[in-house]
């Protein structure tokens, strides 16, 4: 039985706006408490996407690579 997660899908253009307190696009759901896994199509983009995080302080996000990578993994996807 796979889990339930909370999942948000954010472009990599506007990551930065969504994931900073300070900005009016600020998504509360996201938090430096909580656990972040990011994950894009192929898994290119993963790792700006990742680092760009870390660096604004969520130090909990974890690169998974691409979809096929997260879907290995055992994680839910919808079609």
């Amino acid at each position: 039985m796979k889990k339930s997660i909370d999942c948000l899908r954010i472009s990599r253009g506007v990551i930065e706006f969504v994931a900073d307190p300070s900005t009016d696009f600020y998504n509360d759901q996201i938090s430096t408490d909580k656990k972040i896994f990011v994950i894009c199509g192929a898994g290119g983009m993963v790792a700006l996407t990742g680092k760009a995080l870390v660096d604004m302080g969520y130090d909990k996000a974890s690169d998974l690579g691409g979809v096929s990578a997260w879907e290995d993994a055992g994680g839910p996807t919808e079609r």
